[in-house]
């Protein structure tokens, strides 16, 4: 999955973070600890979506605490 779209940063922009403004998309794709443009990093944006209560928390803390972007369940 991740060599086929996600090491692919246009795919992950219209395909992923789509509703993110360019800058969010940038913070969040290219992010040292969790951007998805790494395998190790992208495990736990996987671990988060299938559940993950630590990997969830993990993001949310790291990308949206204090800043204009917004986290949920969906």
């Amino acid at each position: 999955m991740y060599a086929t779209y996600f090491s692919d940063y246009m795919w992950v922009e219209q395909n992923v973070l789509m509703n993110y403004t360019e800058e969010e998309r940038d913070a969040i794709y290219f992010d040292k600890f969790y951007g998805m443009n790494t395998l190790r990093n992208l495990t736990v944006w996987v671990s988060a979506v299938r559940g993950g209560s630590e990997a969830r928390e993990a993001l949310k803390n790291h990308y949206w605490s204090g800043t204009s972007l917004k986290f949920t369940d969906e």
